[in-house]
């Protein structure tokens, strides 16, 4: 019986009878190199403004097997890292420039928003990726918004007695316009009101 590969890590599975003599070299491949990766392995990908597909190669090194992947380069949108539909855990940390978020995603399936700075914890359920944590820093005084469809927004709070307004898109703190008749005792309390 030949060799096959595991589902989600690929690794060698010497078939009966299989690799006499030889084995080790596939146990040692398999234990002291793809399986370590899979647990403790770094991977740096560099993104070039287009969405990145994984390396995922059976029995061999790749980066969709490494456990951290920590994504740099610099994007003008938001884009796609695709990894295999495979269960599996990453931990992916955004260092891209230019300020926008990154998805993982399979083939099909759900994929997870990464916004710019931070760090998260993802894994495949072998149909869908999911958001096990988010680990990202900031602004002390800021408001975050989000709408559970793109990711998080950072708004500072500007000068004192500003409301937040939106043009539909982003999210910005500026001064209550003067023709208003709101004192800034009320526009707090109005900012509070639309935010329950």
């Amino acid at each position: 019986m030949p060799s096959t590969y595991s589902p989600s890590l690929r690794l060698e599975l010497i078939g009966s009878g299989e690799q006499a003599g030889t084995w080790g070299a596939t146990t040692n491949t398999n234990l002291g190199t793809l399986l370590e990766q899979s647990i403790a392995g770094v991977q740096a990908i560099t993104m070039s403004d287009a969405n990145y597909t994984l390396t995922n190669l059976n029995g061999l090194s790749d980066e969709a097997r490494q456990a951290v992947l920590v994504v740099s380069g610099t994007n003008a949108a938001i884009r796609d890292v695709i990894a295999p539909l495979a269960k599996k855990t990453y931990i992916i940390k955004n260092s891209t420039t230019g300020g926008f978020a990154i998805l993982i995603r399979a083939s099909s399936g759900t994929s997870v928003s990464i916004p710019n700075g931070a760090t998260c914890t993802v894994y495949c359920d072998g149909t869908n990726f999911n958001l096990a944590s988010l680990n990202k820093s900031y602004t002390t005084n800021s408001v975050l918004l989000g709408n559970n469809a793109s990711p998080l927004q950072e708004v500072a709070p500007g000068t004192s007695g500003n409301v937040l307004t939106s043009d539909g898109t982003t999210w910005v703190s500026t001064p209550v316009p003067s023709s208003s008749g709101v004192t800034k005792g009320q526009s707090i309390a109005f900012a509070m009101i639309l935010g329950s």
